[in-house]
């Protein structure tokens, strides 16, 4: 016996359908021999809603901030409804979840970020306490354990683990039960925290590393880890087992499939992970490991980012690209919490690729000339070869190209048919 973690995103527990098929994988014997973790998201696109929710708290549209918080009520109302057959169950899970959003309108005194963090959080808390009776409902061992006790960080956003804290707390829960814990959020010594947009799948590596687990099990819309997204490309292949290395890079260019942190401190301690379909269970899925137990060939993985834009910066004295201004650039970037895709310097030009939401350019207009150029793809092949690189490109303009012994990235402008 050890322990496995498990994590069930958004979609995995979307309506009462999904949340029955939760406790029929967890009820599996391979899994039941061991003391299992249940980290769950939120259901559905309840963040997105929340998020919704904090913009108009944030601009005080009072009418619209009250019928949106309707709106989530209503739909985990609607889920709690058909998965309970006690009435004084469902009225003690509506009595949280309401309780949870009335607490919205009333949340003052904080800065914008507290209060992403204090009302998107909430998402996992509801679809925690769900689960948790939903489990023990069909009389699972289960204890509801609140992220926020046991996921310590700092006060940023996304927030910075501390994984030493994190481990002393976690290692002080008996062994005599299961736990079901929010992914996306924990908190630092005075907040609630976040640690970013689809952190669920890291909150389950944390997890994972501070007690030692035996496996992690991601559960996806997707039989696995893919070398394409399926809605782009007609033919995709099902990678079945890939190293820690690979993962983290796909990931890292912008596979969806795994949350970009949530690799390496899996990797630290040599723990596999498995990426499988809550549809189709019995599927292997893929089987993340070291890179020694990879036997199969890595196929070509292709990574594309729409709605970009591209950033030429040239200093307004005319001088070279040196130490200096990168510092500069860099540190402007990182204050906007803009994310560079892609970036490449010469002597005195600095190029960079962004999402084109980042629209603040104001503090790099201070010190330098910035051309832009929008409504661009960026293009990232691993293990590529120059006949797909080239296919790729087609006729459309290329405006960056980087390419390593097997990666290749590029910035390009569709042709306009």
């Amino acid at each position: 016996m050890g322990i496995v973690i498990h994590k069930f995103g958004g979609a995995s527990v979307k309506d009462a359908k999904a949340v029955d098929n939760v406790s029929k994988i967890l009820a599996r014997k391979e899994f039941i021999i061991h003391q299992q973790f249940i980290v769950v998201s939120a259901m559905g696109k309840t963040t997105n809603q929340l998020e919704n929710i904090w913009e108009l708290k944030l601009h005080k549209k009072q009418k619209e901030l009250t019928d949106a918080l309707s709106v989530v009520f209503d739909y985990h109302k609607e889920i709690i409804e058909a998965c309970f057959l006690s009435e004084k169950v469902k009225q003690e899970i509506l009595t949280i979840t309401n309780d949870l959003l009335k607490e919205i309108p009333l949340l003052n005194g904080l800065s914008d970020n507290q209060l992403y963090d204090a009302i998107v959080s909430r998402g996992e808390i509801i679809s925690t306490q769900i689960i948790s009776f939903y489990l023990k409902e069909k009389k699972q061992n289960i204890t509801w354990l609140d992220a926020r006790a046991f996921i310590k960080t700092n006060n940023a956003r996304p927030a910075e683990v501390s994984f030493k804290e994190s481990t002393g707390l976690l290692n002080k829960l008996s062994n005599a039960s299961n736990y079901v814990i929010g992914g996306f959020i924990g908190s630092s010594s005075t907040h609630t925290t976040t640690l970013g947009r689809e952190g669920s799948d890291y909150t389950a590596s944390i997890i994972a590393h501070c007690l030692n687990a035996k496996k992690v099990y991601i559960w996806k819309d997707v039989p696995g880890v893919l070398n394409a997204d399926p809605k782009r490309f007609n033919e995709t292949i099902k990678i079945r087992e890939m190293s820690y290395e690979d993962a983290v890079e796909i990931s890292y260019y912008g596979a969806s499939v795994i949350h970009p942190r949530t690799v390496q401190p899996l990797k630290n301690k040599e723990i596999p992970l498995f990426i499988k379909s809550f549809i189709q269970s019995e599927d292997p899925g893929t089987f993340i490991t070291k890179k020694s137990k990879v036997t199969e060939k890595m196929p070509y993985c292709y990574i594309i980012k729409e709605n970009q834009k591209f950033l030429s910066i040239v200093p307004k004295d005319f001088s070279f690209i040196n130490e200096g201004h990168l510092n500069s650039i860099y540190k402007i970037f990182k204050e906007q919490g803009t994310k560079l895709n892609l970036s490449q310097h010469s002597a005195v030009r600095f190029n960079a690729c962004i999402d084109a939401s980042n629209k603040d350019l104001r503090s790099l207009l201070l010190n330098y000339d910035v051309s832009v150029v929008k409504g661009l793809k960026l293009i990232t092949i691993t293990y590529f070869n120059e006949t797909i690189l080239k296919d790729l490109i087609g006729e459309n303009k290329v405006l960056l190209l980087q390419k390593t012994n097997h990666i290749a990235r590029v910035v390009i402008q569709p042709k306009i048919k």
